[in-house]
Order: C-alpha cells, then structure tokens, then sequence
C-alpha cells in the first residue's frame, strides 16, 4: 500500500510501538536503531529527522512536519487504534490488520501465528 508523505511521517511521530506497527513503507531501521542501540532522545526532532532521512525521506519536510500538527491527528487515530487492539508495548506485530502477535515471540509462535491466520484465511 503506499502512503502520502505526511502518513509516512505520521510513524516517526511520538510512539514507537505506532513506528514499527504502520512504517508505511518506509525504512524503520534507522529509527529503531537511533533508540535501541544508540539510546538517542525519541523526543529531540533532530534525531526523528536524522531517522527519516535515513529512511528515504526529505529531512526539511520531515522538519516542517514534526514542527506542526498537521500529522497529529493521524499519530493519534493510530495510537488509539493500537492501544484499542491491548498493544501497549513493543514488539507487536499485527497481521492483516486483525491479527495480534503480541511480545517477544520464539519463531515458533510466529510460524503457529501466520499458520493459523491462513488457514483462517483459506476459510472465507
């Protein structure tokens, strides 16, 4: 599916559970690394902008977008949307936007997951 650049943008907004549950396509590496591994500050717009030009996308427009509001909407709807679904932290991954695989799962989870979500799929 693709994603206008302000819903793109929208996933380097407040919550990361929101970045990894709709990147919309755009590369979410540089984000997750920033926190995960470098520790960085997800509140300081230098660092939501460095990840989303890392990712691909214009760093003045990332800018323009993280000093409006013009997003805020869209970050709350899908906040609300996640948090409505019992994602309160990450990681969560949700299939088919009906699925929840929810916490840190061996692979085996995820193969009985994906196996049980097709063959409810086969089913319709």
């Amino acid at each position: 599916m693709t994603r206008s650049f302000e819903q793109a943008m929208a996933m380097f907004a407040p919550t990361l559970p929101m970045v990894v549950a709709y990147s919309g396509g755009a590369d979410s590496t540089a984000l997750l690394l920033a926190c995960h591994r470098d520790r960085q500050a997800m509140d300081e717009p230098e660092v939501l902008v460095a990840a989303a030009m890392a990712a691909g996308l214009d760093g003045t427009a990332a800018r323009a977008v993280l000093q409006s509001d013009r997003c805020a909407d869209a970050v709350r709807e899908r906040e609300a949307l996640y948090t409505s679904a019992g994602i309160h932290s990450v990681p969560a991954v949700i299939v088919n936007d009906q699925y929840l695989i929810s916490g840190g799962q061996p692979a085996e989870v995820f193969e009985q997951s994906l196996r049980q979500i097709a063959a409810n799929g086969s089913k319709s």
